[in-house]
């Protein structure tokens, strides 16, 4: 019977410690799911955004070229599904071939009335653009 209950006891501890065991290898696998870091630049692109990338940049210098005066792109997506990933690449390739194109982040979740919104997304603009036509445009706006 003595036997019987240390065998038993090793059975139970050789058991948890293998559960144990499972239980690390799943938090690091987790952890590892879980990184949630946008990509700064186009080599990081693991998951093939540079086609969608590379679309949106021709839509964008076509707009341009064609002196469209206003235009609006949305990216949609659920959280975590790399909308900032792709904004991060989109920069680099505007900014890289074309230097006449401004890119100025702004982040609308920071504000908490729609008049705190629109009065920094302007000053943003303002601030950060350098063309004297767009400031003053933006100041009498």
């Amino acid at each position: 019977m003595a036997c019987y209950n240390i065998l038993s006891v090793f059975h139970y501890i050789s058991i948890n410690l293998i559960i144990f065991l499972n239980c690390i290898r799943i938090k690091t696998l987790i952890i590892t799911m879980i990184n949630d870091i946008p990509i700064r630049n186009i080599s990081e692109d693991k998951f093939g955004r540079l086609k969608i990338v590379k679309r949106l940049e021709s839509i964008i210098c076509n707009q341009i070229k064609q002196d469209s005066k206003c235009f609006t792109i949305g990216i949609f997506a659920k959280w975590g599904e790399g909308k900032t990933s792709v904004l991060n690449m989109l920069e680099n390739l505007l900014t890289k071939d074309n230097k006449s194109i401004e890119v100025i982040r702004f982040d609308p979740w920071f504000f908490k009335d729609m008049e705190t919104l629109f009065f920094d997304f302007f000053n943003s603009i303002k601030g950060k653009t350098s063309g004297d036509k767009i400031r003053k445009a933006i100041g009498e706006y």
